[in-house]
C-alpha cells in the first residue's frame, strides 16, 4: 500500500506512472476517468475496479439504481452518535 503523503493520489499515481520504465506492463486499476487516460497516454493499461475484480460491467443508470438501493437511512440522532464517535477518533 503506498500514501500519497502531502501531494494529492492523483499526482502521487500519475508521478509513479512517468518514473517508470516499462510501463507497457503496468496496469492501472481506477474509476477516476481522468486518471485511466493519464495511464493510457503513458503507454499503461487502465482498469475499472469492476473490471479488475471480474464483475460484468454496469451501465450508469445501473450503479446509479444500486448505490440508492444500499444507502442506510438514519434518523438525526444516530447520524449525531456516528458523528460523536468519529469526533472521538479522529481528534485525539
Amino acid at each position: 500500500m503506498v500514501f500519497s503523503g502531502d501531494s494529492s493520489a492523483d499526482e502521487k499515481i500519475k508521478s509513479m506512472l512517468e518514473n517508470l520504465q516499462d510501463r507497457k506492463n503496468t496496469v492501472v486499476v481506477s474509476d477516476d476517468r481522468e486518471i485511466a487516460s493519464f495511464a493510457r497516454h503513458c503507454g499503461a493499461k487502465a482498469m475499472s475496479v469492476e473490471e479488475f475484480i471480474g464483475l460484468p460491467r454496469r451501465s450508469a443508470a445501473q450503479r446509479q439504481a444500486r448505490e440508492n438501493d444500499t444507502k442506510p437511512v438514519l434518523n438525526y440522532s444516530q447520524t449525531a452518535k456516528i458523528n460523536e464517535e468519529l469526533k472521538k477518533l479522529w481528534l485525539k
